[in-house]
């Protein structure tokens, strides 16, 4: 009786943790079809071109 509340309970446990992670492997449903870039600089002839940074998120938050 006491063997099989102890394989109960690591079978219950190994569920929960299952159940209960997230899965990062599904997190990208759908490829990704299309990309934005915005541009705002005020370039000259002979300027030179200013830092480049890269951002995730909007013009906004850069």
């Amino acid at each position: 009786m006491k063997q099989i509340f102890q394989k109960l309970s690591v079978i219950f446990l190994v569920l929960s943790l299952a159940v209960l992670l997230p899965a990062t492997a599904l997190a990208a449903s759908r490829p990704i079809n299309k990309v934005s870039v915005r541009v705002d600089s005020k370039l000259e002839a002979g300027s030179t071109l200013p830092d480049i940074g890269i951002g995730d998120g909007s013009p906004e938050k850069g």
